[in-house]
């Protein structure tokens, strides 16, 4: 059965993009087929992963994540980007999905119908989801196996993971009881940064187990592999930055069986 992870914040500007991309690379490098779907209407996902190798991108399948909120969808096509990985894309800050995130909660099933098809084709299935509370957030739990939430340590980091965690309860509740929490993990943590690793220490001893042991640290490497698309494995200068990044992505990956 394939997984379905969402990649979900109630917080913006915690990593929830990178931390897709990442993963589906990191994936689709290990051979597993890997589709993403770019639930966010800003698109940032998107815009990253249809990057070929000359910095130039590939063109978009005529169907959009917008799309997948339409009833009875007829056509379904991917967008095949490069380096192995399936897409279904939303163009940068798109007015017809910015719209949906206000409809109707129960369109929410929808999305989770239209999107049965696809999931016998690819051995995980990635969401990346919007920073705020509506139907394109719902609709992603709605229809994963797992959620995983990167956290960017500040004094309301733990705030943060309860909201998530309460949506989470609350669509378990209502639309879909296998739901799962993988857990949390620090992102762009300052190295050498005192506060930060104190808060981390108290993050862990709040949120226990459900903190992963991995963290990514903030490092230039990271954000260039971010901007041009490529996998951090490419950087020949990143190393330390490719160890961290594959030792999360491991470690996500395993949360998910």
């Amino acid at each position: 059965m394939s997984r379905i992870l969402s990649v979900a914040s109630h917080k913006g500007g915690v990593g929830k993009s990178s931390t897709t991309i990442f993963l589906a690379q990191h994936l689709a490098n290990k051979g597993r087929r890997v589709l993403v779907i770019d639930n966010d209407a800003q698109g940032n996902t998107t815009t990253r992963l249809i990057l070929g190798d000359d910095g130039e991108p590939v063109p978009l399948a005529s169907t959009t994540a917008a799309d997948l909120y339409t009833p009875n969808l007829e056509q379904l096509e991917v967008t095949h980007c490069p380096r192995g990985i399936d897409l279904i894309p939303t163009p940068k800050n798109c007015a017809r999905l910015y719209a949906i995130q206000s409809s109707e909660l129960d369109d929410c099933l929808v999305f989770r119908n239209n999107c049965w098809a696809l999931l016998d084709d690819y051995d995980v299935v990635i969401i990346d989801c919007p920073p705020n509370f509506g139907v394109t957030l719902v609709a992603a739990l709605a229809m994963s196996t797992h959620v995983i939430s990167p956290v960017k340590l500040s004094g309301f980091a733990i705030d943060g993971i309860e909201g998530i965690l309460g949506t989470i309860a609350s669509v378990k509740a209502q639309y879909n009881e296998g739901l799962k929490f993988a857990g949390t993990f620090i992102n762009m943590l300052e190295p050498g940064a005192k506060r930060q690793n104190r808060n981390a220490l108290e993050f862990r001893k709040v949120l226990g187990g459900l903190v992963l042991n991995n963290h990514l640290a903030r490092r230039p490497p990271i954000d260039t592999a971010i901007d041009e698309g490529v996998p951090i494995t490419s950087l020949t200068y990143a190393h330390v930055a490719a160890k961290e990044v594959a030792a999360l992505m491991d470690e996500i990956e395993e949360r998910l069986k």
